[in-house]
């Protein structure tokens, strides 16, 4: 690779600075095509290409798609985010992927979770990640580990001006899932003006849960089924 700073001139003589110009591919060149970590870990020096949500029940699925120009090949990152509560559940993502990779990705993702993406502007799909992993905080609740090597796709060190209306009603409210920690998340939960939900399958890890003071609500069984 040239010896050049990002900000020197570029060593193509486009009179841009190298990291706006060919960085990139001399980065690519350097290293293995395949190398998919990589670009995730340099996810926010793609451009966006796409990008679409789901918003179903309280929780949103936001997929990032970036476009790495040189190759026409792409990085996509999803964010699942409880914009009730919890903020950032789950988090993954996958680099140097061709176009049929993310169609059969989306095609499968769809159908095993019944829901029907819609586009969304960049700077909106940000807001409602990068607020909904704030607003989990402030409950107490950090975001999935995985987001320390996947928050470049949403470029997470820039200003993000949050208007998005998190929670329920003007508060908290958790409706659990089949992998939560009920009696973990109502303990941090306790103290707040908060609602919740909690599923039929989720009741017996309640058994030896303290009495709850900070709810409005009591216990109520949960079902996504009509």
């Amino acid at each position: 690779m040239p010896n050049l700073g990002r900000n020197d001139p570029c060593h193509c003589n486009s009179g841009k600075k190298y990291k706006k110009c060919c960085l990139a591919i001399d980065e690519l060149n350097h290293l293995k095509l395949t190398d998919s970590d990589y670009m995730l870990a340099h996810a926010s020096e793609y451009p966006i290409h796409q990008c679409l949500i789901d918003i179903t029940e309280g929780l949103a699925t936001i997929i990032i798609i970036r476009k790495i120009v040189q190759t026409d090949r792409f990085i996509f990152i999803v964010y699942l985010m409880d914009i009730f509560c919890l903020g950032l559940k789950e988090t993954f993502g996958k680099g140097n992927v061709d176009s049929q990779t993310i169609n059969e990705f989306l095609d499968k993702y769809k159908a095993r979770a019944h829901i029907s993406f819609q586009e969304i502007e960049y700077e909106k799909a940000r807001e409602i990640v990068l607020g909904g992993i704030a607003y989990a905080k402030n409950l107490g609740f950090e975001p999935h580990p995985d987001w320390e090597f996947l928050k470049y796709g949403v470029e997470y060190h820039k200003p993000c001006k949050i208007t998005f209306q998190f929670g329920k009603n003007g508060k908290p409210c958790f409706i659990s899932g089949p992998n939560d920690n009920v009696p973990k998340i109502l303990e941090k939960l306790e103290g707040k003006d908060f609602d919740y939900f909690i599923q039929a399958e989720n009741r017996e890890a309640l058994q030896n849960l303290p009495p709850i003071n900070g709810s409005k609500n009591e216990i109520m069984e949960y079902s996504n089924s009509k």
